[in-house]
């Protein structure tokens, strides 16, 4: 909704003619300044999708004229010219005068529509969903979540400097492994953080979760190889209980971590580790071996 501030003369005459025609109809009310009074609407757009901000831009030689831009969480921007004019009958003049109605006062026009499709930034990492519909891509400036259907961005998610991204089995959260060695758990439903682990002392290079999802991995710069449990503890920032990731093991390599990746198995016994290395070599663990 576009509003627009009336003077301190007419938001006082606006008050005095909503009070005595209260006075008129037999109820008292109050002589204060109301919001109707100072505020005036002017239009009301419906955009296609929520709006994230907006800004005014240059007014045109119409002084009842003025543009506006919106950014919207679609990652696309929409320009807008709004027009005021009066109502058209001395009713409905009284009608808004009165509070009663919020009927658009004004026009608007669509001037145009701008995509800002894709990353500012180079993209490190993607993960499909399972559903083969949503598709989540990891760049140094955000994370994004795209609909394979519409080739839209659907949710826009921030967390700087991703390297690597792994989804939980159900596709409702997701791990995304940091230049500066965090890793970030997101809940894709709302695109909020819950928790964030300085888990290596470099950036970490790849990271993957086992197919029960009760566990991941992550391998980085720092040589560590390091294994993690999901348990749903208490946020200490929000105090409430939500899926956390927590440390169990960490096993040092001779080389950087390049990449790591669980076996096809949901079997704990027969769970395999491939880690490959800087030097160009790839090593295989077998996962129960080594938590002995």
């Amino acid at each position: 909704m576009l509003y627009r501030i009336r003077t301190v003369n007419d938001s006082t005459k606006k008050m005095k003619r909503r009070v005595k025609r209260r006075k008129e109809k037999g109820d008292i009310g109050d002589s204060l300044v109301q919001c109707s009074d100072v505020l005036e609407l002017v239009s009301t757009v419906n955009t296609t999708h929520k709006l994230t901000s907006f800004d005014f831009g240059r007014e045109l030689s119409s002084s009842d004229e003025i543009e506006v831009l919106f950014g919207l969480n679609n990652n696309s921007m929409q320009m807008y010219r709004f027009g005021r004019h009066n109502a058209s009958t001395k009713k409905d003049k009284e009608k808004k005068e009165d509070g009663a109605g919020v009927e658009n006062t004004g026009s608007f026009e669509k001037l145009m529509s701008i995509s800002l499709a894709g990353h500012r930034s180079d993209v490190r990492a993607v993960s499909l969903f399972s559903t083969d519909d949503i598709l989540l891509s990891v760049g140094q400036k955000d994370a994004r979540m795209w609909s394979i259907r519409s080739l839209e961005c659907v949710r826009s998610i921030g967390v700087e400097g991703g390297l690597c991204c792994c989804l939980l089995p159900g596709d409702k959260f997701s791990v995304i492994g940091t230049k500066e060695g965090k890793l970030v758990l997101v809940d894709l439903n709302t695109g909020d953080v819950i928790q964030t682990l300085q888990a290596h002392k470099g950036g970490i290079w790849s990271v993957d979760v086992r197919m029960d999802g009760k566990g991941m991995m992550s391998g980085g710069a720092d040589h560590n190889l390091c294994f993690w449990e999901f348990e749903i503890q208490q946020n200490p920032e929000t105090k409430r209980r939500q899926l956390q990731i927590v440390p169990t093991r960490t096993l040092k390599m001779s080389h950087d971590i390049l990449c790591v990746k669980y076996s096809n198995t949901k079997e704990t016994d027969k769970l395999l580790v491939a880690v490959s290395l800087l030097d160009n070599t790839v090593k295989v663990f077998i996962v129960l071996l080594l938590h002995i």
